[in-house]
């Protein structure tokens, strides 16, 4: 619907829609009433305006659409986080230690720079903490790749390896899993901390959107489970009676005839076989 042709008009049509409040709507269009009285009168009089009644109409379902697009916008961003996987961001993996892969399993050096960067180091230690550590050796070799898989037979790390946190390059990380992602923070000590939504936020304003806090409308969305209820059963009575399921023998749920006592208390859907 086009615009109303008196502007006042069509500022009233979209004050009116904020609060529905005809009065303020009626001042708030440019309107100078004498008196709040006569400009509730005026605004109920307008609303009685037919062409001014299929305007606040366009509006409201303008609104409504808009709304409703948001509001999907919304929750496909708030699935979108509770699908994502936090392990493509970032995760613990596993590598050989020092010494998985040393010659005779003696430490092993990344460089011939590294070890002699090292060297240089404990030259600059006072006597008695060289004679203490010791003079480092190549013996071990060159060429340490911590992504190698750890030495079964390592003495050092049983086998085991060393775990340390893979973080992904924002471009390698799946689209699936870039909702989660927030960004990087550096602490003081100049360590990086990725930081990730919250899923188990999303998850709950998913849960309360969806109603599944309310009690009467909880029903429905849970499934029945009645082997979980079952054994909760079981577990109280103390049972330990082999469980059977009377829907393999062809029977309906709503058929199973209610029995008394703790064999049979599971709204009817299992039950167990009679001694």
């Amino acid at each position: 619907m086009t615009a109303l042709a008196n502007t006042r008009h069509e500022a009233f049509c979209f004050e009116y829609i904020k609060d529905r409040n005809a009065t303020a709507a009626y001042k708030r269009a440019g309107y100078a009433p004498k008196s709040d009285n006569s400009a509730k009168s005026a605004g109920s009089r307008l609303l009685t305006n037919v062409k001014v009644r299929a305007r606040i109409a366009a509006f409201e379902a303008e609104y409504s659409e808009r709304v409703q697009s948001e509001t999907l916008d919304m929750l496909r961003s708030l699935v979108a986080i509770v699908r994502a996987d936090p392990s493509r961001i970032c995760r613990p993996v596993r590598g050989a230690c020092r010494y998985c892969h040393g010659a005779h399993y003696h430490y092993q050096w990344r460089t011939l720079r590294e070890f002699d960067v090292a060297v240089y180091a404990w030259k600059g230690l006072p006597t008695d903490v060289r004679a203490m550590k010791g003079e480092p050796s190549n013996v071990g070799g060159f060429g340490y790749d911590a992504t190698r898989a750890p030495h079964p037979d390592c003495p050092e790390c049983n086998g085991l390896g060393l775990l340390r946190v893979h973080f992904t390059a924002y471009e390698d990380i799946p689209d699936h899993s870039r909702p989660l992602y927030r960004g990087v923070e550096v602490t003081k000590s100049g360590a990086m901390k990725v930081v990730m939504e919250d899923r188990a936020a999303a998850l709950d304003k998913l849960a309360r959107h969806l109603g599944f806090y309310d009690k009467k409308r909880r029903g429905l969305y849970e499934a029945p489970d009645g082997m979980t209820k079952l054994i909760m059963e079981m577990n109280r009575a103390g049972s330990k009676a082999p469980i059977t399921s009377s829907l393999r023998q062809g029977a309906r749920p709503d058929a199973i005839p209610p029995k008394s006592g703790a064999r049979d208390r599971c709204e009817n859907v299992y039950r167990l076989p009679d001694k």
